[in-house]
């Protein structure tokens, strides 16, 4: 049984990656913060150490880039060459491995921090228009109060013991950073349209990083929010 859910896992986004790569961004960003263990813990155990469906996903998702990039180098390597201080970064910490005193976990910290920036090139190398960057904005904004009902509903159904507002088998520093992301960029949209609507949904978020209670992400977000508003005020101009 394992097995073939590995499989789904593993198979379903290199498929994605293969023949519609858009659909990759798009399924990573709505499921990115949905926990899929639920407590569960390990699955496997193998030569890379535990795994449970949380790092399958993982492995699935920097192989699949991996793939897409290595089909698209000329295009990745021109946003490679703009961000060369960050794989500078990942390439000494692939270097690091050689006198790591654990393979296994430096492998998985590499995949770690490798995801992110093989991420930013994936967006950069496959979105190729502005219909498809509004769609992945409407995603990002959706993933938002979908979480908070995920994080509301199993609080009142009793199956989240932890005192703060969270996801199952998720920090609440975790789970108010996802949302921290998001509360910014709702601001900023603020002044763009659709303002009752998007201010409920800040208000939304607001609510949800406070009832989550994690000072740094709290303070993020003020600091986020300052940033956003005295670029709306004009910024350094106005103030001169």
């Amino acid at each position: 049984m394992n097995g073939i859910i590995v499989f789904l896992f593993l198979g379903t986004q290199f498929l994605m990656a293969l023949f519609y790569p858009i659909a990759l961004i798009y399924v990573t960003l709505m499921t990115g913060a949905m926990p899929l263990t639920f407590g569960r813990g390990e699955m496997l155990t193998g030569p890379f150490g535990r795994f449970d469906l949380t790092a399958i996903r993982l492995l699935g998702l920097c192989v699949s880039m991996l793939w897409v990039i290595s089909l698209n180098v000329r295009v990745a390597g021109k946003y490679i060459v703009s961000y060369r201080m960050h794989a500078l970064f990942l390439a000494y910490c692939s270097l690091a491995l050689i006198w790591s005193p654990s393979m296994i976990y430096g492998l998985r910290m590499l995949a770690k921090l490798s995801a992110p920036f093989l991420f930013l090139l994936l967006v950069m190398t496959v979105v190729s228009s502005i219909r498809q960057l509004k769609a992945i904005e409407s995603i990002v904004l959706i993933s938002g109060p979908l979480v908070v009902i995920i994080a509301v509903a199993t609080k009142l159904a009793g199956l989240n013991p932890n005192p703060m507002l969270t996801l199952p088998a998720t920090s609440p520093a975790v789970f108010s950073a996802h949302l921290v992301g998001i509360s910014v960029l709702v601001l900023a949209r603020t002044g763009t349209g659709n303002r009752l609507g998007n201010s409920l949904l800040l208000v939304l978020l607001v609510g949800a990083v406070i009832a989550a209670f994690t000072r740094i992400t709290i303070g993020a977000m003020f600091i986020g929010f300052s940033v956003i508003l005295f670029l709306a005020l004009g910024g350094a101009a106005r103030v001169a």
